[in-house]
C-alpha cells in the first residue's frame, strides 16, 4: 500500500496510509473538518476538490500538506525593513527564503544571501528549508520570519 507524508499547523509530520479512491474533499475533511483545503508540497493551487487523491497526483511518499486557509502572508524582517508576500501553505521555507533575498524581497547578492538564514521571529531558532509555511502559520494565516547573518560576532 501507497504511504504518504502528511503536513498540518502545528503537528508533526506523519507517514499515512493512503487511500487512492477516496476524493480530496473527502481526504481534508478527515484531516482538518469541512473547509479544508489539500496541496501537494510547493504546489501555488490546492487539489480539485471533487479528483481521487491518484487522480490529483498523490502517489507513494508524496509530500502533502491540509489546511483550513488558502494562503499565508509571509512577512520577513531585515535591516529595519519588512517584506510581504502571499504564499500556499504547502510552500516550503527554501523557496520563501530565495523570495525574501531576490529582486522581490531584499535584493540580496547570491554571496550575501548565502550568508543568512530564516529564523521565526523573537528568535526562536532557524528554520529548517523543507518546512512547510503553513506548519509554522498562526492561526490567522501568517508567519513572521528574521532574516539573520548565519554568524554573529562578539566585539
Amino acid at each position: 500500500m501507497a504511504r504518504i507524508f502528511l503536513h498540518q499547523r502545528e503537528k508533526e509530520t506523519e507517514l499515512i496510509d493512503l487511500v487512492p479512491d477516496k476524493t480530496v474533499a473527502e481526504f481534508g475533511l478527515e484531516c482538518l473538518g469541512t473547509g479544508a483545503f489539500v496541496w501537494l508540497e510547493d504546489a501555488d493551487k490546492p487539489l480539485e476538490a471533487g479528483a481521487t487523491l491518484t487522480a490529483a497526483g498523490i502517489a507513494d511518499l508524496c509530500q502533502v500538506h491540509v489546511s483550513l486557509c488558502k494562503e499565508v502572508l509571509v512577512k520577513v524582517r531585515y535591516n529595519g525593513k519588512t517584506a510581504e508576500g502571499k504564499f500556499s501553505p504547502a510552500m516550503t521555507v527554501g523557496p520563501i527564503f530565495k523570495w525574501a533575498t531576490g529582486p522581490d524581497g531584499f535584493k540580496l547578492t547570491d554571496n550575501q544571501a548565502a550568508q543568512h538564514h530564516l529564523t521565526l521571529c523573537g528568535g526562536q531558532g532557524e528554520v529548517d528549508e523543507s518546512t512547510h509555511v503553513g506548519c509554522l502559520a498562526e492561526e490567522d494565516g501568517t508567519v513572521c520570519f528574521d532574516l539573520l547573518p548565519n554568524a554573529r560576532f562578539a566585539g
